[in-house]
């Protein structure tokens, strides 16, 4: 399987002389726009989300002795985002598509916010929230979850 994360849009079927699609057209039609557009925000979503590297991080995270490993560690887990989102994305049976560098990017910043959610620390820096301020944290997952999706779309 060439590029696991790699994110490409939908694309229309072109039908004869805007007929309706028949015989074997017919198994190949796309569904419904409003349905390819929630699939299409749906996968883009599920992407997006670094979960194979936060799965790593929880468990070195569970094992930590100290606030200067796990901070190491965070950022070791950022670099393994990194590789494994440049090798997901680079489509190598196409040379004309390369990398994915937004998708990386985004992939990215979403471990680094989610870290920072979590209590976490890059390198020796972790933001205390009090436990009232959790709140911004979460909110900014949430908006970020949902908004990033919507813009970035993939190749053309």
């Amino acid at each position: 399987m060439a590029a696991p994360y790699r994110i490409q849009r939908f694309q229309k079927l072109a039908t004869k002389g805007g007929e309706p699609a028949t015989g074997d057209l017919a198994a190949q039609a796309p569904a419904p726009a409003e349905n390819q557009n929630i699939q299409s925000y749906m996968e883009r979503l599920i992407k997006l989300i670094p979960a194979e590297v936060i799965a790593i991080y929880l468990t070195g995270k569970g094992i930590a002795v100290s606030s200067t490993f796990l901070g190491y560690w965070s950022l070791i887990c950022l670099l393994l985002i990194i590789i494994v989102r440049i090798w997901g994305t680079r489509d190598t049976s196409n040379p004309t598509k390369k990398i994915q560098w937004p998708a990386v990017v985004i992939s990215a910043i979403s471990f680094v916010i989610w870290v920072y959610a979590v209590d976490g620390y890059f390198l020796s820096s972790n933001f205390n929230f009090e436990s009232k301020e959790k709140y911004i944290v979460s909110l900014v997952i949430l908006v970020w979850t949902f908004i990033i999706p919507i813009f970035y779309k993939g190749d053309q």
